[in-house]
């Protein structure tokens, strides 16, 4: 994607490829399979390596008739890269590395066809002493002794293929080497900082697609309660019009409390309806929007069960009856208050 058109690629800028990268980071393994070979796998020849490299290697990695590998992290050691300890060692001839060791955890290790290898080569100084320094190699599988173990059984991104890659005598002509003998630290670091750059747009798209699922997961709880409020408020209609016949017009308590359960009923089913609309054309406030609906589904919810648990007519939370005596009480003796005892001795 970022690979220059002159080599067949998209030739996309960073801000281009971190928007693609927040669509492709929806599914994990996808993600990991892309940065692998694009962020990572042949970022050191786009950035380090010659004009021939590029011209050999780019083309193929483009249209993806080949998949890169970035390898570096071994048993003993991370992203650390000074503490690597594969070795090439240069032939008699000059002509060529013979490159040994193992690398761990890496990302499309089982299907690349081209490696970014990092060893240890032997460098003269230039006061004369040789030096164990680092150094970055593109490393062809049809080199020959290039291996690798069976796929990690990983917790997550199962779908992304991560495996052990073993090199033993494999054969790497000097012209492959990226930037210069004993430069591959500085190497390994420009590659995984303009990598990392990719991660954070990885990182974001996954949160946003997180904070949308959450939210429609706190959708459906509410619609959730909707639907039993509305499924247990239909038993309590058929109950009262079995109870009270065409006489219920006259039971203002119990029309009073129906009311009230249906407005809510209504309210549910319009805040619900405003956050879905709200999150599915991409609102940035959604998540607000759904936190008021839930708080208020959640209260609405409570409040229309004790209100049908009220419209049962033996429930203890039916007081009716007591209602009603004490509106008799105050209209037949047109007072709302008792006497007191203690009024006689004030």
């Amino acid at each position: 994607m970022q690979i220059p058109e002159e080599y067949g690629g998209l030739g996309l800028s960073n801000t281009m490829y971190a928007r693609l990268g927040e669509i492709t980071s929806l599914d994990g393994s996808i993600a990991v399979t892309l940065a692998a070979h694009q962020a990572i796998g042949l970022k050191g020849i786009l950035i380090a390596g010659t004009d021939e490299q590029k011209a050999k290697y780019l083309p193929k990695l483009a249209s993806g008739e080949h998949i890169a590998a970035f390898c570096l992290t071994e048993p003993g050691s991370g992203s650390d890269a000074a503490s690597i300890q594969t070795r090439a060692t240069l032939s008699e001839d000059g002509k060529h590395f013979l490159l040994n060791g193992s690398k761990v955890w890496i990302s499309n290790g089982g299907l690349a066809s081209i490696f970014t290898v990092f060893a240890r080569t032997e460098v003269v100084d230039k006061d004369g002493q040789v030096k164990d320094k680092i150094t970055a190699f593109i490393v062809e599988r049809d080199f020959g002794g290039v291996t690798h173990g069976k796929p990690e059984d990983k917790l997550g991104i199962r779908g992304s293929n991560t495996c052990e890659v073993h090199f033993e005598n494999t054969k790497v002509p000097i012209e492959n080497v990226i930037g210069e003998v004993g430069g591959g630290f500085k190497v390994a670091m420009n590659i995984l900082n303009s990598g990392r750059f990719s991660m954070g747009s990885a990182s974001a798209g996954m949160i946003k697609k997180l904070i949308e699922m959450t939210a429609e997961y706190a959708l459906q709880e509410s619609g959730k309660k909707l639907e039993e409020n509305v499924y247990y408020f239909g038993n309590t209609v058929r109950g009262l019009l079995s109870r009270f016949g065409k006489t219920i017009v006259d039971e203002q308590l119990v029309l009073k409390r129906v009311a009230d359960v249906v407005i809510n009923l209504y309210a549910m089913t319009a805040t619900i309806s405003r956050a879905s609309r709200s999150i599915s054309i991409g609102l940035r406030n959604h998540d607000h929007e759904v936190l008021l609906t839930n708080i208020f589904c959640t209260e609405a919810y409570f409040k229309n069960n004790y209100t049908m648990a009220q419209l049962q007519k033996y429930a203890e939370e039916n007081l009716d009856d007591c209602i009603k005596k004490a509106a008799k009480h105050v209209l037949e003796k047109r007072a709302y208050t008792c006497s007191h005892p203690l009024d006689r001795t004030f």
